[in-house]
């Protein structure tokens, strides 16, 4: 028999003998163990049977499950396949420079008991990143009927050129508005 100490001193070890490998430790729940002695005994795919295969998140309110998302696919990439078919997130750069591909991401802060709103370079952020988060893109703010009111003070103030990147600046815009609207005044 071998232990293996999951920290020094710690009451969390894990048994190896040539006929079994176990958990000991009083404190974890027992999905936990399970889980534990499934990836250590090699079983990738009963480990994997123990947690949720896919990838879930809200996209401008709608819900989405990604059953087997790709890991190194991006969260633009994704908004723009057909499935989704979202193509106001421009691809500019690729390199997170210019901010084509803004959108903005919203995830639950536990600890602080809110939700939390920040801008992201969708050409940079894996799609697997996402998972329990909500993401709004320029076709979540406003439609050409209902412009939100940073696309109306856009348009009324000329704030665009050709206008190809101007989906990502009204997403940065609105992340910042969103993450701290009591320092704005109204728009």
């Amino acid at each position: 028999r071998q232990w293996l100490e999951a920290e020094p001193g710690g009451a969390g070890c894990v048994v190896v003998s040539s006929t079994r490998i176990g958990v000991r430790n009083a404190d974890l729940p027992k999905w936990v163990a399970g889980a534990i002695e499934a990836l250590v005994e090699g079983s990738m795919h009963a480990a994997l049977k123990q947690y949720r295969g896919s990838v879930l998140l809200y996209c401008n309110g709608k819900r989405h499950e990604i059953a087997a998302a790709d890991a190194q696919m991006t969260l633009l990439e994704w908004l723009r396949s057909p499935a989704v078919a979202l193509p106001g997130t421009k691809l500019g750069c690729g390199e997170g420079g210019c901010g084509a591909c803004t959108v903005m991401v919203s995830s639950w802060d536990a600890a602080a008991s809110c939700a939390r709103h920040a801008s992201v370079n969708a050409c940079l952020a894996p799609l697997c990143a996402c998972d329990w988060c909500a993401v709004t893109t320029v076709e979540g703010i406003g439609a050409v009927d209902g412009l939100h009111p940073i696309q109306k003070r856009l348009v009324a103030l000329h704030g665009s050129q050709c206008g190809f990147c101007t989906p990502g600046i009204v997403m940065a815009l609105y992340a910042l508005f969103r993450a701290h609207p009591s320092k704005w005044r109204k728009i």
